[in-house]
């Protein structure tokens, strides 16, 4: 009887040890991609599945920062150092187009400063480019490879961020649109932990309810971070209504405003920033941003980096070109043109991998990493920018890239690795 007992007992530790040691093996790949253009596909094998993947993302909105920022740091810059560095990052409708003369919102605020505070020197750069999510925002805060384009570099003392509208375009889900925000203002406190930060929502016609899922998306960020928020898109749908003017009579065509629309949404900006900075400011003083006892987004990344596609010397069926019409400026028209069957393969260290790509009419990519595989569809057009795998623990990898439709032209410029 005690040899069966004793039998009995080291069956069940064989057991819990087996089943304790399996828990990354087990682990649900994590992110929502098939939302974002990415259908998953079988791994080689069930064992492999899921395996270096971190559990799914979740929110916790505990532990968010009290109070909403009223802009102090800003207000002491200009009244007592008297010199701002404003910043704009976001996409088209940041960067001004569909207006004229170079009038756009993030042109009119400029003026706004230096017109309420003339004894001041306003030094303003605007990192805007048309198309990009919060994704593509996320990794471009300070890994430019050009030089030209570093958000980090130039320092600001106040930032406005709009991705709203093109997070949506881009087809990323909700969460991620949540994700990749908030490493924005993660990145940008990090290196400067008395940055003021403004997220600003703009439109477009087929969304005038205001607050879609990734306003919501922001909203969440901001209200954990205690960032103010400027929703300029809800002023033009107000302003539309009730004048009873057309949508064309302001907006160009489906999301750029021309410069009655920019006027706007400069108004509605400079309503606010004459609430924060003059009729009711905080003359607190100069300090660092309260930081909220956790993250937001659970398995957040720690830092980005970029990896251009001509660098990859393992490839077959890839050819390298050089052309300004494709949508990587940063990468200074370097791309990799594919055919179908085109295979690379990558080695980076990280705990996610997206990567760039010019794709044309579209196209389909599939991405292999630690045995599970993504597809993802390449739209094309103005969208570049696609997560593919996401959450893995962080470690060395390999990603295994395969063409399977090219469309008329799928040229991959770059990848984005998550560290």
């Amino acid at each position: 009887m005690k040899k069966l007992l004793a039998i009995i007992l080291c069956l069940a530790m064989v057991f819990t040890l087996a089943a304790c040691g399996g828990n990354n093996a087990e682990a649900p790949a994590g992110g929502e991609a098939p939302d974002s253009g990415a259908v998953s596909d079988s791994g080689s094998g069930s064992d492999a599945v899921g395996v270096g993947y971190a559990a799914e993302r979740t929110l916790n909105k505990s532990g968010a920062v009290s109070v909403t920022d009223k802009l102090a740091n800003t207000y002491y810059k200009l009244n007592t150092e008297k010199k701002l560095k404003v910043a704009y990052l976001g996409g088209s409708v940041t960067g001004g187009t569909g207006g004229t003369n170079g009038y756009s919102w993030a042109y009119a605020t400029t003026e706004w400063f230096k017109q309420k505070f003339p004894s001041a020197t306003i030094d303003a750069k605007n990192f805007a480019w048309g198309g990009t999510s919060s994704f593509w925002g996320y990794f471009r805060m300070s890994e430019d490879n050009t030089g030209k384009d570093n958000v980090i570099a130039f320092n600001p003392d106040i930032i406005f961020v709009e991705f709203s509208v093109n997070d949506m375009y881009a087809h990323i889900t909700e969460m991620q649109s949540s994700y990749y925000m908030e490493g924005i203002v993660k990145k940008l406190r990090a290196a400067n932990p008395k940055c003021d930060i403004v997220i600003v929502f703009v439109t477009d016609k087929n969304r005038q309810d205001t607050e879609d899922k990734y306003i919501v998306a922001h909203k969440a960020v901001a209200s954990h971070y205690g960032i103010p928020t400027i929703n300029v898109g809800k002023a033009l749908v107000e302003k539309i209504s009730k004048t009873g003017a057309k949508w064309e009579d302001y907006v160009t065509d489906i999301v750029h405003p021309n410069n009655e629309g920019y006027k706007v949404y400069a108004d509605c900006i400079a309503d606010n920033l004459n609430k924060l900075l003059i009729t009711s400011p905080d003359k607190s003083g100069y300090k660092d941003h309260a930081k909220p006892a956790n993250d937001l987004v659970s398995n957040q990344s720690t830092g980005s980096y970029l990896i251009k596609a001509d660098t990859i010397t393992n490839q077959t069926g890839f050819r390298a070109i050089k052309s300004n019409s494709v949508n990587c400026p940063s990468l200074e028209g370097k791309h990799m043109l594919a055919k179908k069957g085109a295979k690379m393969t990558v080695e980076f260290e990280g705990r996610g991998f997206g990567f760039l790509c010019d794709g044309g009419t579209g196209g389909k990519i599939k991405i292999t990493v630690a045995g599970k595989s993504v597809t993802v569809d390449v739209m094309g057009g103005n969208n570049f920018e696609y997560p593919a795998i996401e959450n893995l623990n962080p470690g060395k990898y390999t990603a295994e890239i395969e063409v399977l439709a090219a469309g008329t032209k799928v040229a991959i410029g770059g990848f984005l690795v998550e560290k």
